[in-house]
């Protein structure tokens, strides 16, 4: 990372996630944010008074006709990200940060990395998990046998959203499993009620299951009864590995033979994790964003890229076309119109 200039850095959306994403960013040393964009003004008055001096503007063509930035955070809902993204590639940005979801239709994420692939401009979706070396450890020791060859698990989260939270659950499972999804079924929960802040966004709880094409099989719970914190328990041809609580801790049973023979005892090994910061989720998207700086100045690929994000919705986007279709497995890649749904959530 370079120590030699300061990155001006601007904001598209700058409501209470936009601002939380600034003042996050405010703490990198070699970047600063100069301007912001939102429409309702009592946002833009607020963000004076949180971080200072910084030019304001109604829309964000403005800012991108008035300032001179070297990148982006766009903290918009993700039903209004495409527009923004796009204008802000086309106007030649180098980097673009955006929050997560990355889109809430597959045909928007599909324009956004199109113009970003064609300006050249870094996408960096704002997937947390993917700056935290715990979920990696695990998947790489996976990769190397933990529990032998995984074969199925199960998955669990309690306050639903399958959309708004579940973009981070799949793609938080997606690095774990360590692969592409071959189909997806699913219910979608019709007692969800809308959250009383956002009356008019219906994004429901759900369960179903998401298989892999490594075979991994996924059954998912993420029903508002659960009452579970977030865990995902994988089972292997010789071990089982349960992750608690958002990976703060992992257990992880052996056959210490390494037998296949299912009659034989599993024995517990300790599972050592990497320290971990007090507040992960600001943590990773502070690496995020120091990634972020880091992959303008070397063209290097951002380790949440535009295709993980839309790989998290499409996992979502076939929930809800299984559930329209009394679960019906739904088969990955998904093409023609249902790549164009849009399911209109935060």
């Amino acid at each position: 990372m370079s120590k030699d200039r300061t990155y001006r850095a601007g904001v598209i959306g700058i409501g209470k996630r936009g601002l939380q994403l600034s003042r996050i960013c405010s703490q990198l040393p070699n970047a600063e944010i100069v301007a912001a964009a939102d429409m309702n003004p009592e946002h833009l008055e607020r963000a004076v008074k949180v971080l200072g001096k910084i030019s304001c503007y109604d829309h964000h063509r403005a800012l991108l006709d008035n300032e001179d930035l070297d990148f982006i955070i766009i903290g918009t809902w993700g039903l209004e990200r495409r527009v923004p993204t796009v204008d802000a590639a086309n106007a030649g940005i180098k980097g673009l940060f955006i929050e997560k979801p990355m889109a809430t239709s597959l045909a928007d994420c599909d324009a956004m990395i199109e113009a970003c692939r064609r300006s050249g401009t870094i996408l960096t979706v704002g997937h947390q998990h993917r700056w935290w070396p715990d979920y990696h450890l695990i998947r790489d020791r996976l990769r190397d046998g933990a529990i032998g060859k995984v074969t199925h698990g199960y998955f669990y989260w309690s306050n639903g959203r399958v959309g708004s939270f579940g973009t981070h659950m799949f793609d938080m499972l997606n690095i774990v499993v360590d692969s592409e999804v071959e189909w997806v079924s699913g219910r979608l929960d019709p007692t969800s009620k809308p959250w009383p802040q956002w009356p008019d966004i219906h994004d429901p709880a759900a369960m179903g299951f998401v298989v892999y094409r490594n075979g991994v099989r996924i059954a998912l719970d993420a029903m508002e009864d659960v009452h579970q914190s977030i865990d995902i328990l994988l089972f292997g041809t010789t071990g089982r590995l349960h992750i608690l609580e958002d990976g703060a801790s992992v257990r992880h049973w052996l056959r210490s033979d390494g037998s296949l023979d299912y009659e034989q005892p599993l024995a517990e090994h300790p599972f050592e994790l990497p320290d971990q910061p007090e507040n992960r989720h600001d943590a990773g998207t502070l690496a995020g964003l120091a990634e972020l700086i880091e992959c303008m100045e070397t063209g290097r690929e951002s380790s949440s890229t535009g295709t993980h994000g839309r790989q998290a919705l499409e996992i979502i986007a076939a929930i809800h076309l299984s559930n329209r279709q009394d679960m019906r497995v739904v088969r990955l890649p998904l093409t023609g119109k249902d790549v164009e749904m849009d399911l209109k959530f935060r």
